[in-house]
């Protein structure tokens, strides 16, 4: 499919698809900082309280990264130096591990969502005064971005539900502790922290929608084309096109849907049960 289309793509079509990679570029540049620059606040902050307790208070404890517990003792020089390089370097392979699957599914819903864009641009430039071959490919081509956005979201749908589930989980704790340090240095790592979580929720929920939206589109594109000038033959074969069409691409994940609805639900829902754990301190 993808061969058919750099073949014979016009200049339009090349700069959809150009424009939906720098969208994607642009997520996922900035989940991957605000997730970096999370870990290395984590870090530099246990590193500052420990700094600041052996020079002030006088003190030889120095925290973890993490609140970790472990069932030896960790004051040991050595044994410390080795899970404080252990716990950071733990974040930031989570940090990564998460960036390079949710990525994933962004550039390829991005790039699908693209080639819907496309069908629907050939669907109402083109003619069906005439038959001709060309419109066998691009129904072909139609039914191919349809099964390839399937696999994508039956390949991505547990994920997708775990995160958005998690998220919506962490943003309300991560927004109380937000509200409770204002004005603290750590007010700063749950900043970014609660920035990468809303970056991350983004991915789905904006890419979920594009492709709910540019699938059905292509039933409003034949729609608006001179399908009338077609032979009957040829009706046939777009009335079937617009009815499979009108199915759009299920981003249904579990009990959610990855959509910007879901989002807005999500944050929305973020912010009554933060009110509501403000009311009860």
């Amino acid at each position: 499919m993808v061969q058919y289309v750099t073949d014979v793509a016009t200049t339009r079509e090349l700069q959809i698809i150009e424009e939906s990679i720098k969208i994607d570029q642009y997520l996922a540049t900035a989940f991957l900082s605000s997730t970096i620059t999370t870990a290395s606040l984590f870090v530099v902050a246990a590193f500052g309280r420990g700094l600041y307790n052996s020079i002030f208070n006088e003190s030889s404890h120095w925290p973890l990264p993490l609140s970790l517990s472990f069932p030896f003792d960790t004051s040991h020089p050595v044994v410390f130096v080795i899970l404080f390089i252990w716990s950071s370097a733990a974040m930031y392979m989570v940090a990564f591990a998460s960036v390079s699957s949710d990525a994933a599914f962004a550039g390829i819903a991005s790039n699908l969502a693209a080639h819907f864009q496309c069908i629907k641009l050939r669907f109402v430039d083109r003619s069906f005064s005439n038959e001709d071959e060309s419109l066998k490919k691009l129904i072909k081509y139609h039914a191919s971005t349809l099964h390839l956005s399937q696999k994508l979201m039956a390949s991505f749908r547990v994920i997708i539900f775990q995160n958005l589930l998690v998220a919506s989980v962490l943003l309300c704790a991560l927004g109380f502790q937000l509200v409770m340090f204002l004005g603290s240095s750590i007010m700063f790592i749950y900043l970014a922290f609660v920035s990468a979580i809303v970056i991350q929720i983004t991915f789905f929920a904006y890419f979920g929608s594009l492709l709910y939206h540019e699938s059905t589109s292509i039933a409003d594109a034949i729609y608006c084309s001179n399908w009338y000038e077609a032979s009957p033959k040829t009706r046939r074969i777009l009335l079937q096109c617009i009815m499979r069409a009108q199915l759009p691409v299920n981003t249904k994940a579990g009990f959610m849907v990855a959509s910007l609805p879901t989002m807005r639900a999500i944050l929305s829902s973020a912010g009554s049960y933060v009110a509501l754990l403000l009311s009860f301190t």
